[in-house]
């Protein structure tokens, strides 16, 4: 099995890769960040053909203290090779690995991303755990999409959650949107008022925000935003753990 491995941290990147290496029915082909994944040009993406399956480290550990960044930039590169998957027709299985039990909006940025199976770290935090789950996945560890109910209670059930977070990598306030980014504070870095509202316009026509209460004004589309970024609502460590058993979603 030809694996690649998508992590931001070296270390952690280096020990996966070194494990599953030493294992003589693995081949690591690949040991990327999710920014190599996501920045890679259309040549570049020729390097997944003959890979079998991808380790996707969910969270990035460097975005916390990036202003606006993407702290599940993972789910960006889940979503980025599905589309390469699908457009290549490539036999290309994503493995996700999540540190905790995540808001029902990244629930279901991991959901629509494309993502085979999704596995917390401390299901996988040795290599006898690792390639187990490498040769034999539990297919009760597929992403779900969260209830209803449960994307209700948020205005979106309709939301195209990674589409509206491509949208915004690409926009004007990419690396600016705080709790407190209105036109008055995005004005005065340089953002126009008509390019803020050229934003919001272009997640309605893409439909990226459904029918709900999002699509109203940019203090919605601020709130979802944030929360999809893992910057609103998040829970409040990172540290590996025992969920008590709850898979939530995964």
């Amino acid at each position: 099995m030809r694996v690649a491995i998508v992590d931001d941290d070296y270390w952690q990147r280096d020990a996966m890769a070194r494990a599953i290496g030493d294992d003589d029915r693995f081949t690591v082909a690949l040991a990327l960040t999710q920014d190599e994944v996501l920045q890679e040009t259309d040549a570049e993406s020729v390097r997944w053909e003959g890979v079998d399956l991808v380790i996707v480290d969910v969270f990035d550990e460097s975005a916390p203290a990036e202003i606006g960044a993407d702290v599940f930039s993972g789910i960006a590169a889940l979503d980025h090779l599905h589309r390469i998957k699908v457009e290549r027709a490539l036999r290309l299985e994503l493995l996700a690995i999540t540190t905790h039990c995540q808001h029902p909006l990244v629930q279901l940025r991991l959901a629509q991303s494309g993502a085979n199976w999704a596995y917390h770290r401390w299901e996988v935090n040795s290599p006898e755990l690792l390639i187990g789950v490498l040769l034999d996945p539990d297919p009760g560890h597929v992403p779900q999409r969260p209830a209803y109910a449960d994307l209700a209670k948020h205005g979106s059930t309709e939301v195209d959650a990674n589409g509206m977070v491509r949208a915004y990598e690409r926009s004007a306030i990419a690396g600016r949107l705080t709790s407190d980014a209105g036109h008055d504070q995005l004005e005065r870095q340089g953002v126009s008022r008509r390019a803020i509202d050229s934003f919001v316009g272009e997640l309605r026509a893409l439909k990226l925000l459904g029918s709900g209460a999002n699509g109203l004004d940019f203090r919605n589309v601020r709130k979802t935003l944030l929360t999809l970024l893992g910057r609103r609502d998040a829970p409040p460590t990172e540290i590996d753990r025992d969920d008590a058993g709850h898979t939530h979603g995964l």
